[in-house]
C-alpha cells in the first residue's frame, strides 16, 4: 500500500464501507489534527481490492479486540468490587465485633477496679482486653482496606481515631483522676500508698502515675495521627502512614505496662494484672512492623474466598485501571494513545532510558487500533544488541509491508508530565496495538512491568500468536545469553522482579495478591502464558554476506542500509536449522582448523571443497561454527 505524506495506516481509512468499495480511495477525514499539514494531493490513498479488504480486516479486528477488552475489564471490576467486599467486609466486620467487645471491657474494668483486692478474673479480664483491642481491633482495621482504596483506608482511620477516644476518655481518664483523688486523701510522709488492698512504696504509686500520663499521651498521638492522615489523597501512603502510627502507639503502651510492670514486680514481688496485656501487644507489634506477616494473614483470607484463575487474571487488570469506570478510562485512552515511526528513531534513543521533551516529540497522536505494534522490552539489557534486534525485526517489516512500522515505545509514547493516567490506560493501549513485540534479553523476566504487559495483552483477548518473541544475543555471548534467558525462566517469581519505582511494585505486588490470592498462582499463570507462546524456542538465524546485500554494513546502525532483497543464489554461509541452538562464534585458531580439516565424525564431501569454503556440518552438530563478524551479517 502507498502511504502519502507519513500518515498512518488507520488515519487514513474512512469509515465509509460505499466510497471504499465503489472509487478504492480512502479520504483523510478520519485523520488526527495533525494531518491539516499535509497538502490536498497527499490527502488521498489509491488502494486495490486487496488492499482495501485488508484494511477493512484490520479495522474489524481492532474492534473485535476493543470489544473483548472492555468487556474483560467490565467483568475484572465485578470481580475486583466482590474480592474487594469479601476481604474487606470479613475484616471490618470483625473490627466491629471487636470494638462492641472493647466497650463491654470498658465497663467491666471499672467494677473489676472498684473490688480493690487482686483476683484471677482480673488476670483474665485485662488478657482479653490485650487481645480485643491491641491485636484484633488495631489490625482488623489496618488490614481491612485494599491497596488502592483510599475510601476505605479513611474508613478504618477514623475506626481506630473512636476506639482511642474511647479508651481515653472511659478508661485511662477516669483511672487518672482516681489515682489523683487518692493521692490527694493518703498521707505520704510514711513513704507508702495503697494499692490492691496493700502498702505500696511510693516508687511503684508515682511510677502508675507515669504509666497512666504515657498511656494517655499514646492514645492522644494516635487519635490525632490518624485524623491528620486521613486527608492524604493517595492510598498507599495512607497506609504506610497508618501502620507506622499503629507501631508507635503500640510501642508506647508496651514501654508504659511494661516499665510499671517491672518496678510493681520488684518492689511489691507480685505480677500486675495489666501485664496480661503483653499477649495482645506482641503480636500486634510484630504484625504492624512486618509487612510480610500482613501479606500472610491476607493471603490465608484470600484463600478461604478465593476465585478461579481466569476471574483472577481479569480482577488483576481491573486493579491496573484503579478505580476509574471504563467509560472514563477509555475516553482517556482514547486522547492520549500516542505512536511513533520506527524510522525517526535511533540508537542513541535506547541507550538510555532517562525521559526526553525531544524524544517524546517524535510521537504523534493516532487512534486505537491504528499502531502496528506494542514494543516490550527491558531497560536493563544491552542497549547496542537491543538496537540490533530491533533493526532486524524493522526491516523485515519493512520488506514484507513497504513501509515503516507504527510502534508503541514507552520512551516515546508515555507523557512524563502524567505517568500516573497513561500506566492506568496501559490495557487500552495493549489492546490499541496489532501485535506485542517482546525483545527478550536475559533480564526481561526480572522487571515487573514488563510481566504485566505480557500478562495483560494474553487475558484482554490477545491470542498468543500475536506475541512474537525476540531474543536479545550479544555477539560472541550468544550462549551466555541464552542459558542466562533460560535460568531467568526456570527461576521466574514475581516477587523477586523488580521495578524503577519501589512505590508501583508495592501496588501491583497487592493487586496481584488480592487478585489471585497467592503469588504463586500468579506465577504459575505467567509460566503458562510462556509455554503457550513457546518462549524457549531457537529462533531461526541467518549469517549472510554483507557483499550479498548489495550494500556496506555502516557500524552506527548495523541494519539501516539494508533497502534490497537479498538474492536467492548467493553463496554465504549456509542457514542454520531452525531446531539448532544459538550459535556461537568461534576462535580464530578454531575458525582456522574447521577450515583445513573436516571433523572426524563427519565424512569428507566430495563435491565440496575443505579449503576456503565453509565445511559442512553433520545434522547432529551441537554448535555450528560460524563466520567472523567481520565477514558476514547476522540477522535474526
Amino acid at each position: 500500500m502507498f502511504f502519502a505524506g507519513k500518515k498512518s495506516q488507520c488515519q487514513n481509512v474512512s469509515s465509509s464501507d460505499d466510497s471504499i468499495s465503489h472509487t478504492h480511495t480512502v479520504s483523510s477525514h478520519s485523520a488526527t489534527e495533525g494531518a491539516s499539514d499535509f497538502s490536498d494531493d497527499s490527502s488521498v490513498v489509491h488502494m486495490d481490492s486487496e488492499q482495501v479488504a485488508h484494511v477493512r480486516s484490520i479495522m474489524t479486528r481492532s474492534k473485535t479486540r476493543m470489544a473483548l477488552m472492555r468487556h474483560h475489564l467490565s467483568n475484572g471490576q465485578r470481580v475486583l468490587h466482590k474480592t474487594r467486599c469479601r476481604i474487606s467486609g470479613s475484616f471490618l466486620i470483625l473490627g466491629l465485633i471487636c470494638s462492641v467487645c472493647v466497650i463491654f471491657e470498658f465497663s467491666r474494668q471499672e467494677s473489676l477496679e472498684e473490688m480493690g483486692a487482686l483476683h484471677t478474673s482480673k488476670y483474665i479480664d485485662q488478657a482479653v482486653f490485650g487481645i480485643l483491642l491491641y491485636f484484633f481491633q488495631i489490625s482488623c482495621c489496618c488490614l481491612a482496606p485494599m491497596a488502592d482504596d483510599p475510601r476505605l483506608t479513611r474508613w478504618a482511620l477514623l475506626q481506630l481515631c473512636l476506639v482511642a477516644m474511647l479508651a481515653a476518655i472511659f478508661l485511662v481518664a477516669p483511672t487518672l483522676l482516681t489515682y489523683l483523688e487518692n493521692v490527694e486523701r493518703q498521707n505520704f510522709s510514711e513513704g507508702s500508698c495503697e494499692l490492691y488492698g496493700r502498702e505500696a512504696p511510693t516508687t511503684v504509686c508515682d511510677m502508675k502515675f507515669v504509666q497512666l500520663v504515657l498511656r494517655l499521651v499514646s492514645l492522644g498521638v494516635l487519635t490525632f495521627a490518624n485524623l491528620v492522615v486521613t486527608f492524604f489523597q493517595d492510598a498507599g501512603n495512607m497506609q504506610r502512614a497508618m501502620w507506622r502510627i499503629a507501631t508507635i502507639f503500640i510501642s508506647m503502651e508496651l514501654s508504659a505496662i511494661l516499665l510499671y510492670t517491672v518496678c510493681v514486680a520488684v518492689e511489691m514481688h507480685l505480677l500486675d494484672p495489666m501485664s496480661m496485656r503483653l499477649i495482645g501487644m506482641v503480636p500486634a507489634l510484630i504484625l504492624s512492623r512486618m509487612k510480610m506477616v500482613r501479606s500472610k494473614v491476607q493471603i490465608l483470607i484470600s484463600h478461604i474466598l478465593r476465585y478461579r484463575n481466569n476471574r483472577a487474571a481479569a480482577a488483576g487488570i481491573a486493579g491496573l485501571v484503579g478505580n476509574c469506570s471504563i467509560s472514563e478510562v477509555m475516553h482517556q485512552a482514547k486522547k492520549r494513545f500516542r505512536s511513533v515511526d520506527f524510522s525517526k528513531l535511533e540508537d542513541r534513543e535506547l541507550a538510555t532510558n532517562q525521559p526526553s521533551p525531544a524524544v517524546f516529540a517524535l510521537s504523534q497522536s493516532v487512534k486505537l487500533g491504528c499502531c502496528d505494534a506494542f514494543v516490550s522490552h527491558s531497560w536493563h539489557d544491552d542497549a547496542p544488541a537491543k538496537w540490533e534486534a530491533m533493526s532486524c525485526w524493522r526491516y523485515r517489516f519493512e520488506t514484507k509491508r513497504k513501509r515503516p512500522p507504527q510502534i508503541w515505545l514507552d520512551k516515546c509514547c508515555i507523557d512524563q508530565n502524567d505517568i500516573e493516567a497513561d500506566l492506568r490506560c496501559l490495557p487500552i493501549f495493549l489492546s490499541g496495538c496489532s501485535e506485542l513485540v517482546v525483545f527478550c534479553g536475559p533480564t526481561y523476566l526480572s522487571r515487573l512491568w514488563c510481566i504485566m504487559e505480557l500478562f495483560t495483552f494474553v487475558h484482554i483477548g490477545g491470542k498468543p500468536s500475536d506475541i512474537n518473541v525476540i531474543p536479545i544475543l550479544r555477539r560472541g555471548h550468544e550462549l551466555e545469553d541464552r542459558s542466562a534467558m533460560r535460568q531467568s525462566f526456570l527461576d521466574f517469581d514475581v516477587l523477586n522482579c523488580e521495578c524503577f519505582n519501589t512505590s508501583d511494585k508495592e501496588k501491583m505486588l497487592d493487586i496481584i495478591q488480592m487478585a489471585f490470592g497467592d503469588l504463586g498462582k500468579f506465577n504459575e499463570s505467567v509460566r503458562g502464558i510462556l509455554h503457550a507462546i513457546d518462549w524457549m524456542r531457537t529462533c531461526p538465524r541467518e549469517w549472510l554476506s554483507p557483499s550479498s546485500m548489495g550494500s556496506p554494513v555502516p557500524s552506527k546502525s548495523p541494519l539501516s542500509a539494508l533497502s534490497s532483497p537479498i538474492p536467492k543464489g548467493s553463496k554465504g554461509f549456509p542457514e542454520v536449522p531452525d531446531d539448532s541452538p544459538i550459535p556461537s562464534i568461534p576462535s580464530p585458531r578454531k575458525r582456522h582448523v574447521a577450515r583445513t580439516a573436516p571433523r572426524p565424525d563427519s565424512p569428507a564431501s566430495p563435491a565440496s571443497p575443505m579449503v576456503g569454503s565453509s565445511p559442512r556440518l553433520p545434522e547432529d552438530s551441537p554448535i555450528p561454527s560460524m563466520p567472523s563478524p567481520k565477514e558476514y551479517q547476522w540477522l535474526n
